[in-house]
């Protein structure tokens, strides 16, 4: 008889769904505070600034380069 080895499992099961999107169970984890400081920063154009979209391109550049 033979056998057949299945795929190693991760440790962990992920908790992003298949594109990355928050998955409902993580609803409670979102920091609200966050995301209405965010908008409050986009309505009064803080984020039109040159040096903010700067810094904001090389935070996402290095997210990236992580992955």
């Amino acid at each position: 008889m033979t056998t057949t080895q299945r795929p190693q499992r991760r440790s962990r099961r992920s908790r992003r769904g298949p594109n990355g999107s928050v998955l409902p169970s993580d609803i409670d984890r979102i920091r609200w505070s966050k995301i209405t400081t965010a908008q409050t920063r986009m309505s009064s154009g803080y984020y039109d600034r040159d040096d903010v979209q700067e810094s904001l391109v090389a935070a996402l550049l290095q997210e990236l380069k992580r992955r």
